[in-house]
């Protein structure tokens, strides 16, 4: 969610006037477009209280547009509020039993877009793994706080940070304390399984792709034509900067490629040629979830590794 620096995301009575700032950062980044799109292709379905609900609403009579394009859209509200389009659906009970029993065995990425109550419920039930905080240069004195009664502490871990050049900086954080996903089932029934289903998409930076390489048995780092590889037993396991920066490879199987491939469409895909017909797959790290992309580089270091070290990655 976005909020000014002092920590709130609309003011007392929902407006949100202050959201356009004058601000320039030289050097920062700029949105892609393009990587906006494809991003946004990889959240399964939005959960949203009401006021934020009604302020897409607002947006949209104004002619910006509805935000969520044809994603599934649930307005957690005991209010009767105006259901303009089919993708929306309201949800009045509780919100644990909604994610665990209904959002979960339908959807892979699920998205916590506000407001402040229903971010703050969402980390108090434990239902959140990441925290994506993106602050604009500008205080407002007073407002909704991003994070509305909490109750306990919550231990997070700064995963990334990225400065734009309209002056926002966008915080990453992983919740702490989460247990992670079974990775001892078959492969198959792990990328299929409801309970790994993160709150939002979990993307991966190259830096996270190397560390999580390197974290694997006797998995070494070299080089194969000018990019940086992951090797164990001297057998290349995975690739990073190619085709380009911001990409990664993982020699799977030709039967491993093609379930990653459906079950990420817009992340995996086989390389080109003859080593893609092998099983060699393409990672776009920026859109792909963190943990297929965990799942991807394991069943990778398994294909090569000796048969000595399969019983030392205990998953």
């Amino acid at each position: 969610m976005v909020a000014s620096l002092d920590g709130f995301i609309a003011r007392r009575d929902g407006s949100v006037d202050w959201l356009e700032t004058s601000d320039k950062f030289v050097g920062g980044d700029t949105l892609d477009p393009a990587f906006v799109a494809a991003f946004l292709k990889t959240i399964d379905c939005y959960v949203m209280g009401s006021r934020t609900y009604e302020t897409a609403l607002s947006f949209e009579a104004k002619g910006s547009g509805w935000a969520y394009g044809d994603t599934p859209t649930f307005v957690l509200t005991r209010r009767q509020l105006p259901r303009t389009r089919d993708t929306v659906e309201f949800y009045s009970g509780d919100l644990a039993q909604f994610v665990n029993g209904r959002l979960r065995p339908a959807f892979r990425s699920i998205w916590f877009v506000g407001g402040g109550a229903v971010s703050s419920e969402c980390l108090r039930l434990g239902l959140a793994d990441e925290v994506r905080y993106a602050m604009l240069p500008i205080l407002i004195g007073d407002g909704i706080p991003f994070f509305d009664r909490l109750e306990r502490d919550i231990s997070l871990h700064l995963a990334d940070v990225k400065a734009y050049e309209s002056g926002m900086v966008e915080l990453r954080y992983e919740v702490q304390g989460r247990m992670p996903a079974n990775l001892g089932q078959p492969l198959d029934a792990k990328l299929h399984d409801p309970t790994r289903y993160t709150f939002p998409t979990r993307s991966m930076t190259a830096a996270e792709f190397r560390r999580l390489a390197l974290s694997l048995p006797e998995a070494v780092e070299s080089s194969h034509m000018g990019h940086p590889d992951f090797r164990v037993a001297n057998k290349i396991f995975a690739t990073l900067g190619y085709p380009s920066r911001g990409w990664g490879v993982v020699m799977l199987t030709p039967d491993q490629q093609d379930l990653f491939v459906r079950t990420e469409p817009a992340a995996f895909a086989a390389a080109k040629g003859a080593w893609g017909r092998r099983g060699s797959t393409t990672v776009h790290l920026q859109v792909a979830q963190r943990a297929t992309v965990r799942e991807s580089l394991i069943a990778a270091w398994r294909n090569r590794a000796p048969s000595r070290l399969a019983g030392e990655l205990e998953l």
